[in-house]
């Protein structure tokens, strides 16, 4: 069974219930992922199926987050560690988690010879029952979690990118950790290939990296995924 880009054939052909796949594609909770996948995120991780494979503007974190803790995943490479070096220089204390111990560790050590308070967790984020033990972790560590992105009251994700963020290709991790928290377990949106080149240039040359963003979706009841007409308003 072959395909093309985010295809449906591999979870059927890896074993999926296909009445439960169908279910997904029209945005039903009886979906195997009760609806919040949809086509471009169809999932089945019973049989180990993952689909395989956007910020307007980027403002640096210049306000203090003393007193605060946060918990970046993936912070072993890539936007991760770069996300948790930032909150780090901010004053934040950081709790380093990635599948790779060693990777989460060098970020560590990256943040605390900045002078950041940072420990690194050593975490797979399929395992879900230890869950719970990354908070435990960071409640002891630091005691009490500021979710970030909450914290900072952001209210959807974009980049110029095909998918936001780096796929992971660590067996038994799964490949995609900021789609996770976002879309699964925030219901925040992610936008893909943004063009922002004119956009970062006139924030690069007014020293303004907050504009109004309008990004109108296809009207589909029940959709999932959309393009949009995205348009930045200073």
């Amino acid at each position: 069974m072959t395909g093309t880009h985010r295809s449906h054939g591999p979870p059927i052909g890896e074993g999926g219930e296909v009445d439960q796949l169908c279910a997904e594609l029209l945005g039903k909770v009886t979906g195997v992922n009760r609806g919040k996948g949809g086509s471009m995120h169809l999932s089945d991780f019973s049989v180990g199926s993952l689909f395989d494979h956007q910020v307007v503007a980027v403002q640096q974190v210049t306000s203090s987050l003393a007193d605060q803790v946060a918990i970046v995943t993936g912070a072993g490479s890539g936007i991760g560690r770069a996300v948790a070096q930032q909150l780090g220089l901010a004053g934040a204390s950081v709790l380093v988690c990635d599948v790779d111990g060693e990777t989460a560790q060098e970020t560590t050590d990256a943040i605390t010879q900045g002078g950041g308070r940072a420990t690194a967790c050593r975490i797979d984020l399929a395992d879900v029952d230890r869950l719970p033990d990354v908070v435990a972790t960071a409640e002891s560590a630091f005691g009490g979690v500021a979710v970030w992105l909450h914290d900072h009251e952001i209210a959807a994700v974009a980049a110029d990118n095909d998918a936001v963020e780096g796929v992971s290709r660590v067996d038994g991790a799964p490949a995609i950790p900021l789609h996770m928290l976002t879309l699964r377990d925030m219901g925040m949106p992610l936008g893909e290939g943004f063009y922002l080149e004119e956009l970062a240039a006139d924030c690069a040359d007014d020293g303004v990296y907050e504009c109004m963003l309008v990004a109108p979706a296809l009207r589909a009841t029940g959709g999932v995924g959309s393009p949009v007409n995205p348009l930045a308003m200073k």
